[in-house]
């Protein structure tokens, strides 16, 4: 799955692996890009 998902988001696969390790702090694109191959959008809400 890591494979796949890190094609459809232009990342590689051990970002992807990282990324859901939490052993990164992403930026909010690649939250972005992570949300999309998911078929779901970030929304950023401050209050």
């Amino acid at each position: 799955m890591q494979g796949a998902a890190a094609v459809r988001a232009r990342m590689t696969q051990s970002a992807i692996a990282r990324l859901e390790a939490r052993g990164v702090s992403p930026t909010i694109e690649t939250l972005r890009k992570y949300a999309a191959v998911a078929g779901k959008r970030l929304r950023e809400e401050m209050v």
